[in-house]
């Protein structure tokens, strides 16, 4: 099972917007003068059987319902994330993810 750490920052979004819109529970959130943080784990064990490809083609086809909240993060200055552990992610797969506007960044999941 492949297991991803899902981040979002911004200047000025209520953090309990983005755990409303998207559905998903934090693991650790807050706003301070820097901002809004906000991250959860994600696990792409759904189709992945622990491929790190298929994992992350999951979390895309996931969020693509979430397309509208990526741009609206992006617009107002800020940024989303998919820190990956895991080596070996095809160019495709990149780029489908970072088409939805979540940059693929390397990082240790957090308990």
């Amino acid at each position: 099972m492949s297991g991803f750490s899902l981040r979002v920052f911004h200047p000025t979004i209520d953090p309990r917007t983005i755990t409303e819109e998207l559905g998903l529970p934090p693991v650790d959130f807050g706003m301070d003068a820097e901002g809004t943080r906000w991250r959860t784990a994600l696990f792409g064990s759904e189709t992945g059987g622990g491929d790190v490809n298929d994992a992350l083609r999951d979390i895309a086809a996931r969020f693509e319902a979430y397309r509208f909240l990526i741009d609206e993060i992006r617009a107002g200055g800020g940024r989303v994330e998919i820190a990956v552990t895991e080596s070996g992610i095809a160019p495709e797969v990149s780029a489908q993810i970072e088409e939805l506007g979540i940059s693929l960044v390397p990082g240790v999941i957090a308990p």
